[in-house]
């Protein structure tokens, strides 16, 4: 109960569309969920709030034999995390594109520069058939 009061006072006012404005001060890390194939980054932006960029998987396709690989739905950004379940933006892919293009993930890890650019690589993709 102490923390829920915590969180509530901490929690800042959020407006539709006030994300786009935010640089990234540092991506913390790249990841996928345990979903099937979400992606996902989370950064810290220029507010120092904690953001998570989430590309989710679509489940209703996950099994459609028609489709070559994985197929996304539009992404969205989360104050905190996803599980936090407050949802900052939801972007369409072109926003998406131009949020994530200039973005560089400096990390020892490899699998989470792959993560990175796998994420980076469906936006670009998406946002191209988006176009036609």
């Amino acid at each position: 109960m102490f923390w829920d009061i915590v969180r509530e006072i901490r929690r800042p006012r959020i407006r539709k569309g006030i994300v786009r404005n935010y640089n990234v001060r540092k991506i913390e890390d790249a990841s996928m969920y345990r979903d099937g194939g979400s992606i996902f980054f989370s950064y810290v932006g220029k507010d120092w709030n904690d953001y998570e960029f989430l590309l989710p998987i679509n489940r209703e396709k996950m099994n459609d034999p028609n489709l070559l690989g994985p197929d996304y739905l539009t992404p969205a950004i989360y104050l905190g995390y996803y599980n936090d379940g407050i949802i900052v933006e939801n972007l369409s892919w072109a926003e998406a594109n131009k949020f994530v293009f200039e973005l560089t993930f400096l990390t020892e890890y490899e699998d989470e520069k792959d993560r990175f650019n796998m994420l980076k690589q469906v936006i670009s993709e998406n946002c191209l058939n988006a176009g036609r």
